[in-house]
């Protein structure tokens, strides 16, 4: 292989090598912004839900703190008339429901015996009071005698819950505690941020037969086989595959929350990520996922690529011209004229002389060349002569 086509490949391949190196560095910056905005969505995400989530326990409580004072249905409890009780706070519990989302209403009676006495978003019947608390913000409000809050489950659904002691003249009658589903957290984040969102809960914090009756009662699949080791219980999106998630949540999700990975979906491309969800107890019982939209990043990503792309082809193609050209008419153009010439000495033509084209290495090579071919004609000349 000649020198020439050693250069042009070897030209070729470095421009090649650049190009597919500038490539990978467009990729790791998209890869890098893409994982910026991910990690920015699942902490604005957290905020927004504990946020939420303080906002309404502040509610809930100042709410709670009227009813405590409400002196009428402190004399009805104190009666233990439990179907004059749910009538007369019916309508009070109904106004709460739908101006404050208030789903849960607990009268509790006070130790030793620490059982349900009444539930005002179920019924009086037998089935429905007489169980014993052994909730986590029931205990704190009793170990401090003031208010007990945080998330927790029952068999089914994750809710706010507030306690507080009950009573009457400083002497303790009972606990009130009122309660809310999270369920509105996700739309109102999805307002806030147009993201989707799910939560998943470990299935040991569930109870399997109640699930499947809540799925029945609404008409729904039950999905509780979905998925090996959590259940998909609330969803802001239509398609519950995109937040399917296989492993244990404990061991995948830190404190801060994690970037999972991007996908493609019906022409879309999403990135998840997940933070924790802890109940009142500070243990995790599962994780809210987070589902971003970058279709319009990534269509600006290929958008940018290919436009790259397409510069280095056209960059590496000059290049290689001219840098061709420069060599053909600097080095190999020159060296083919010596070399021509030095055939025609062989030859016998001794009165061509090599002009250097330069003032550069190979204008000195071709002078030095000059001073050989003269010499060697003079040794011929006196050859010549002697004979």
């Amino acid at each position: 292989m000649s020198i020439k086509l050693k250069v042009t490949f070897t030209i070729i391949i470095s421009l090649v090598i650049g190009g597919l190196a500038i490539i990978y560095l467009l990729d790791k910056s998209y890869k890098d912004n893409i994982n910026l905005v991910a990690e920015e969505s699942i902490r604005a995400a957290k905020e927004t839900f504990n946020s939420l989530e303080r906002d309404d326990t502040k509610m809930l409580s100042s709410t709670l703190e009227a009813l405590l004072i409400n002196e009428e249905i402190k004399k009805i409890f104190l009666k233990k008339d439990r179907e004059k009780l749910f009538e007369y706070a019916t309508p009070l519990f109904k106004n709460l429901k739908e101006r404050y989302g208030i789903t849960h209403w607990y009268f509790i009676n006070p130790e030793p015996d620490q059982t349900i006495f009444l539930r005002m978003h179920k019924s009086t019947h037998s089935d429905q009071w007489g169980d014993v608390v052994k909730r986590a913000t029931y205990l704190k409000s009793v170990e401090t005698k003031g208010f007990g809050t945080g998330k927790e489950l029952g068999k089914t659904a994750f809710a706010l819950r507030v306690v507080h002691p009950y009573y009457d003249n400083n002497k303790l009658i009972g606990y009130l505690e009122l309660g809310q589903e999270i369920d509105h957290f996700f739309e109102i984040m999805k307002k806030q941020t147009g993201n989707d969102f799910g939560l998943l809960i470990d299935k040991k914090y569930l109870d399997e037969k109640a699930w499947a009756g809540v799925r029945a009662g609404k008409g729904l699949k039950n999905n509780w086989a979905d998925m090996h080791d959590v259940v998909l219980i609330d969803k802001t999106t239509k398609d519950e595959h995109i937040i399917d998630f296989k492993g244990d949540l404990e061991e995948v999700v830190p404190p801060a929350g994690k970037v999972l990975e991007e996908f493609k979906k019906n022409g879309s491309v999403f990135v998840r990520g997940v933070f924790p969800v802890y109940d009142a107890k500070n243990t995790m019982v599962g994780g809210v996922f987070v589902i971003k939209d970058i279709t319009s990043i990534y269509n600006s990503m290929k958008a940018t690529q290919t436009k790259a792309v397409i510069f280095l082809v056209v960059l590496m193609s000059a290049i290689s011209i001219i840098m061709l050209l420069m060599l053909n008419n600097l080095i190999f153009v020159r060296l083919n004229s010596m070399i021509n010439t030095a055939t025609r000495v062989v030859g016998g033509d001794y009165q061509t002389k090599i002009i250097p084209s330069a003032d550069d290495e190979v204008g000195k090579f071709e002078s030095l060349f000059e001073q050989f071919r003269t010499v060697f004609v003079n040794i011929l000349n006196e050859l010549e002569k002697k004979k």
